[in-house]
């Protein structure tokens, strides 16, 4: 039975598990890729570990793991630890940037990928040669084989590096191979001394290598080092660095893991809709069916059954189905990487953990959804059933209506609390607020359907009287199918409309922060982590026009000296440079900047407690040092926890030190746009500079924040898509449910077209009635985030109307295609058989 109403409702069924299909293809998606770059970096980690010890100095307490965890240690160390027993050989470890430009004039990695650059140590490396040898001269470097292959260069070429923004002409003398990819990042081998200078200042490492003695043991050595070398110390064996690098790693991918799987659990709610949708029609369409059985002595446990095991069924196939997309998904998205440059490795990507995974979730998401309208079958006497042509009567909307505003009304209370910051938990307030909001509006749904489609179709029924009439009634007929069809377009398009209303705020306040704040004429970044720009200033200034060059905005890592030393961001400003980029004094005076003492953000002084006047210990150059905080600052520019003086910066021991922004003054007179243009000819050459006005720097901050808007609209994008297909199959069951009507107006006069017509009116309602209700919902979301967001500051709300306009003009596009099909269909009617249904 349960098999042969399957067969005899296909086409219905196969569109439910299209969307639980949809839904699982991107959950076991987003997991197998995650295993994909979690298994390329392992690789990677395990390749290149080379060393059976390594000596790092005292562990820093970090919240980032996109941070190192170890303050540098002297180079020194490495001569202690080589007169240990056990110990055969122990060197420093020299690492730093180093951008290796390819034969077409671009860096050799890819866009947000590190530039890699290591010191040569014949001991562990001459072992991964495969052609060439390691580099004897300043001007020599070896290759990893994926960067010499990006680059186009192999051994005898010439090529340019990249080294602290000062280029260097080098000969590639070696290609290596570490058995893994490197993920698009370059790796290039510098010979040793030329490393130190470049990598080692102040003759300060991140960590010692250490080879030890054959037949000795790790554990031992390294105890014996602990215990012997004098400093604060870390010795980990290879093993313990290996587990290091995969929990760091594994903490990074969990965390965009987490964020994609979001984004999931949305599809498969909106699915959760869908399914819902399609078993509660059926269920009234079988009643008939339904209550024969009980009739002649069916359970209503065996009833249940059925639909029970049916929903099963069509979780077991989407969900395979979606596991097979999924595995089709993953292995695109790496041949498109590839194709970037940047190459994965991969063993087996769909793991029975990840198909056990998926396909339980696809079953439980298709049994839940089924639960209710199962129970409603089960529950309904044959009497009642019997008595019905084409299903039952809805029950009454009030009770529901009266539940959803009271909780629409709590959640407005504490969203509007949340926003302004009325409450202490302001974010849990507006969280829980936004949910309640979209929660209630769902249940609220159905009651708004009539007076909604009323007004919706007022246009239909003046273009097109009878079939706009048609199809407003058929929609306004069942609110609560409408209303559950609807909502799940209405999910998607509030959450497109709240970040395409955030993204155009957010955008706006930092423009408005830009123009008040910044007035340095030219501003120019960095696309890479540079430490010395001291050839790339000597040009700038050289360019006629230009007044003052400012290299004094580096940012760094300080530390905070205890028994774990604490890491904090510490950035150098010169007092010009301060007024340049529009720091905010909330407390103090810029006098802070001019007698040793320090400013700290006002965020970092509400964590930690602090004012003008309180002290700070920092880690010096020769021990700690008390500083006095001079000031307590604001700025959404340039963000930091301490800002100090270039010369206080100086005395302090600051690790990962680069330069910030370097801040240029155009001579008075001087044409801004023409100074420009010198400028960047001058440094073109450097190839990591950018020169930027202030229309530039928003452009920069718009891009970003553009790019994170796509990433949403491509995430959301499959939400959409699992909606639109739920007004397929609303369609396509209203059809089935409408036949008798549909012939009855066939047989009046009603053309094929004309059905065709108010099937797609009907479609188009509901689409823009979801459209248009998650918009009313998605920009007072936003508007609300945007004044959280602010704190303290003036919120500048946009309201992005030619976004908006897309969406409803989309939502129309989305109604008239999923029209097609039921359409088509309901065209194809008999009409003599579909009068005779009953």
């Amino acid at each position: 039975m349960t098999l042969r109403g399957i067969r005899a409702n296909l086409g219905r069924f196969f569109l439910t598990a299209l969307s639980v299909m949809l839904g699982i293809a991107f959950l076991s998606g987003t997991l197998a890729f995650r295993d994909v770059l979690g298994q390329t970096f392992t690789n990677l980690s395990a390749g290149t570990s080379t060393t059976d010890l390594t000596v790092r100095g005292a562990p820093i307490t970090t919240d980032s793991p996109f941070q190192g965890s170890n303050s540098p240690i002297s180079e020194t160390v490495a001569e202690d630890v080589t007169a240990v027993d056990g110990v055969e050989q122990a060197f420093p470890i020299y690492v730093g940037n180093g951008v290796l430009i390819g034969t077409d004039g671009q860096p050799a990695n890819i866009a947000q990928a590190p530039a890699l650059a290591f010191g040569w140590v014949e001991e562990t490396d001459a072992g991964f040669l495969m052609e060439g040898t390691g580099p004897q001269l300043p001007t020599d470097v070896v290759l990893e084989a994926g960067t010499a292959e990006t680059a186009g260069l192999g051994v005898g070429d010439t090529a340019i590096l990249l080294v602290n923004a000062e280029p260097v002409t080098v000969d590639v003398v070696g290609i290596v191979s570490f058995g893994s990819s490197v993920a698009g990042a370059s790796i290039t081998i510098l010979e040793p001394e030329f490393a130190r200078e470049s990598f080692s200042a102040g003759g300060l490492v991140s960590e010692i290598g250490i080879l030890i003695e054959d037949g000795a043991d790790p554990a031992a050595v390294a105890e014996t080092i602990e215990e012997t070398v004098q400093g604060d110390l870390e010795v980990l064996t290879a093993a313990e660095v290996q587990a290091e690098t995969e929990e760091a790693v594994s903490t990074i991918l969990d965390t965009i893991n987490t964020f994609l799987l979001v984004f999931v659990a949305l599809a498969l709610g909106i699915g959760i809709f869908i399914i819902t949708n399609t078993f509660r029609i059926s269920v009234r369409q079988r009643q008939k069916e339904f209550a024969l059985l009980r009739a002649i002595g069916a359970a209503p446990r065996q009833i249940f059954t059925v639909v029970f095991v049916q929903a099963i069924i069509i979780g077991l196939v989407g969900s395979a189905i979606g596991v097979l997309t999924g595995q089709g998904l993953v292995l695109a998205i790496r041949a498109a990487l590839e194709a970037w440059g940047m190459s994965l490795d991969a063993e087996l990507i769909m793991t029975p953990r990840i198909i056990a995974t998926s396909m339980i979730i696809g079953v439980l998401v298709t049994v839940i959804a089924a639960l209710l309208p199962a129970r409603a079958a089960a529950l309904t006497p044959p009497i009642e059933a019997m008595r019905e042509t084409s299903g039952a009567t809805e029950k009454p909307l009030r009770r529901r209506t009266v539940a959803g505003l009271v909780t629409l009304v709590i959640g407005l209370a504490a969203f509007i609390a949340g926003s302004l910051r009325a409450l202490d938990a302001a974010g849990t307030a507006l969280g829980l607020g936004a949910f309640l909001i979209i929660a209630s509006l769902i249940v609220i749904f159905p009651a708004l359907v009539g007076p909604a489609v009323r007004t919706l179709g007022w246009p239909m029924r003046r273009w097109s009287p009878v079939q706009g009439k048609v199809a407003s009634e058929s929609a306004a007929a069942s609110p609560r199918k409408t209303a559950s069809t609807a909502a799940a377009l209405m999910i998607g398009v509030a959450l497109v409309a709240t970040g395409a209303t955030l993204a155009s705020s957010v955008k706006a306040s930092l423009n408005d922060i830009i123009d008040s704040s910044v007035t340095a004429d030219l501003v120019v970044m960095t696309n890479t982590p540079v430490s010395d720009a001291s050839a790339g200033v000597e040009l700038m200034k050289s360019v006629d026009g230009v007044e003052n060059v400012d290299d004094s905005v580096r940012v760094g890592r300080a530390l905070i000296p205890s028994d774990t030393p604490e890491a904090v961001i510490i950035t150098s400003l010169s007092v010009a440079a301060v007024q340049d980029l529009g720091l905010e004094f909330v407390s103090g005076d810029i006098g802070a900047f001019e007698d040793g003492r320090i400013a700290i953000h006002e965020s970092y002084a509400a964590e930690e407690g602090l004012g003008v006047g309180d002290e700070v210990s920092l880690l010096g150059a020769d021990g700690p040092a008390t500083l006095e905080v001079g000031a307590v600052v604001a700025s959404e520019f340039v963000t930091s926890s301490v800002y100090v003086s270039p010369e206080t910066f100086s005395s302090l021991q600051v690790d990962n030190s680069f330069i910030a922004v370097i801040i240029i003054d155009v001579a008075d007179g001087a044409d801004l746009d023409v100074v420009k243009e010198r400028v960047i000819s001058a440094v073109d050459d450097l190839y990591v500079f950018q020169v930027l006005d202030r229309d530039d720097v928003k452009g920069v901050v718009g891009q970003s924040i553009d790019l994170v808007l796509t990433m949403l609209y491509a995430l959301l994008g499959l939400s959409i898509v699992i909606a639109a297909l739920g007004i397929v199959n609303t369609l396509s069951l209203s059809v089935s449910d409408r036949t008798r009507e549909i012939g009855l107006l066939r047989a009046i006069g009603l053309s094929k077209g004309g059905v065709r017509i108010s099937i797609l009116i009907e479609s188009i309602i509901i689409s823009i009635l979801g459209a248009i209700i998650g918009i009313l919902v998605g920009v007072p979301l936003a508007i609300g985030l945007n004044e959280y967001l602010a704190d303290d500051s003036v919120a500048i709300n946009v309201i992005p109307w030619p976004a908006l306009g897309i969406m409803l003009i989309l939502a129309v596009v989305v109604g008239a295609l999923a029209s097609v099909l039921p359409a088509r269909r309901a065209a194809r009617l008999n009409v003599l058989d579909a009068i005779a249904t009953d």
